[in-house]
């Protein structure tokens, strides 16, 4: 088996390092192709629950960051958590077809180190970066795993150790990349003035109506006139160190509480030009940052964690505590700058730092009363243009 995992991770790194054509739309991945991941394990177990062929599977101490690629019709390749790829599960199309994935533990015994599963679906913990799948045995594979079927393997051990998985066939139709990604036209906080793909900046720039229309029949000519053919956006003033910013593709924001756009962390208040979906509540109590704008709070969503991952130097308000997955109060608390580099290289010397071995994150007031602002510091680096 170990010929066939030589021959997936030669085409991974044979496409991590070709030219790669443009991504759609600033994204990241390619919209509507055939793209394949893999991720890492620091180890993993393989349970059976007493039906034949079907099996637990958990993956423990997932690297941070996997791999993504396509090679056709172009070869294209980058980088993914595993909480922007699991929280994608339904938007790659593997809710209503799950896919097939193959599983190599690295060093394993020949005969017993590779196995082929459809997976269910991911319960993911990103605190710990634990993953567990429902999963079924298989004894043929899908096109882009197919080099794997005639050396797999029956079983490998219920315990084992650093292992890979492929996981094939995903078919993204919109937005990925972003902790779970935003609604069309949201408007949102970051630290100091460089926003991650995706958004622009709410400085009351203009738009192509045709180019966004989406955006477009949100915000129509609210904030003001604009050249024929153009709307304005929200020209908005943010707290000192920081920008707002305007999400420009998305989940359209309205509709059942089921659908894309209602999938949120109950608890935390985001802000919109119209009402989201129905498990939104509008917090009449917020202080808007323009009119035009309302605070909305989600009252039905994702809890503990079950949650997105967030994007690290976003900040969103909560109702409740404690706050979701990856975000710390903004207190101005310190951190240490090379404990936390990542962080570091976005925040900078913003709100304090003796420049070498501390700095500071931003105290920002929620709100509306009993709201508290999260800083995310442990999510998604957000990707850049």
């Amino acid at each position: 088996m170990r010929a066939a995992l030589a021959i997936t991770m030669t085409l991974l790194f044979a496409m991590l390092l070709a030219p790669a054509a443009a991504p759609a739309a600033g994204l990241g991945i390619p919209k509507g192709t055939p793209t394949l991941f893999s991720l890492n394990a620091e180890r993993g177990t393989l349970t059976p629950t007493g039906e034949k062929g079907r099996f637990v599977l958990t993956l423990r101490r997932l690297d941070r960051r996997g791999v993504w690629f396509t090679d056709r019709p172009a070869r294209q390749s980058g980088t993914v958590t595993p909480g922007v790829l699991f929280s994608s599960w339904k938007t790659l199309g593997f809710t209503a077809d799950p896919p097939n994935a193959v599983v190599n533990v690295t060093g394993g015994r020949e005969g017993a180190d590779t196995i082929a599963l459809e997976l269910g679906a991911p319960r993911y913990d990103a605190r710990t970066r634990a993953v567990r799948f429902s999963a079924t045995t298989l004894r043929s594979l899908s096109a882009g795993l197919a080099h794997h079927g005639p050396k797999l393997d029956r079983a490998l051990p219920r315990r084992f150790g650093q292992a890979s998985v492929f996981i094939d066939d995903g078919q993204y139709d919109g937005p990925i990349g972003t902790g779970g990604g935003c609604q069309v036209g949201e408007i949102v906080l970051f630290v100091n003035n460089r926003l991650p793909t995706n958004v622009q900046a709410a400085d009351g720039s203009t738009l192509s109506m045709d180019q966004y229309a989406a955006l477009f029949s949100i915000y129509g000519m609210t904030f003001g006139t604009a050249p024929e053919g153009a709307f304005r956006l929200p020209k908005l003033t943010a707290p000192a160190g920081m920008t707002y910013g305007l999400c420009l593709y998305g989940p359209y924001p309205a509709g059942p509480a089921d659908g894309p756009n209602g999938d949120c962390s109950t608890g935390e208040l985001d802000l919109f030009a119209a009402q989201p979906a129905s498990n939104w509540t509008a917090r009449r109590d917020a202080v808007s940052p323009a009119p035009g704008l309302t605070w909305y709070q989600c009252t039905g969503g994702r809890t503990g964690t079950n949650q997105y991952e967030c994007t690290m130097g976003q900040l969103t308000p909560f109702a409740l505590s404690p706050l979701g997955v990856g975000y710390v109060p903004a207190a101005g608390q310190t951190f240490a700058i090379w404990q936390d580099p990542a962080l570091y290289a976005l925040v900078g010397q913003t709100f304090g730092s003796d420049g070498r071995s501390w700095f500071a994150l931003p105290t920002l007031a929620g709100p509306a009363a009993g709201t508290t602002y999260g800083f995310c510091t442990d999510g998604v680096f957000p990707s850049f243009d």
